[in-house]
């Protein structure tokens, strides 16, 4: 990935809300270090000829330097995803 953004909308000499808004604090964000610990967890039941899978998992990522901090209005929490799901197989 390049260390450097460069982006120029098309047929404009300047920068837009686009730019300013999403496309640099998103490249900023994607170069930045991150570290993150994960949790899964599932459950498989078997009856008949059917196979349940109950899952879930859940994520938590911090930046690990200060280029997106630096870039943008951080509030220093962490990032947290978490999910839930069934797997049906028959």
């Amino acid at each position: 990935m390049e260390k450097e953004f460069n982006y120029a909308p098309y047929q404009s000499t300047k920068e837009n809300i686009f730019v300013t808004k999403i496309a640099q604090p998103d490249f900023a964000y994607d170069s930045t270090t991150k570290i993150g610990l994960g949790l899964n967890a599932s459950y498989i039941l078997d009856r008949n000829k059917i196979r349940y899978e109950f899952f879930g998992n859940f994520t938590q990522i911090w930046l690990a330097n200060g280029t997106y901090k630096n870039k943008v209005d951080y509030n220093g929490r962490a990032n947290q995803m978490a999910s839930v799901g069934l797997n049906v197989y028959y």
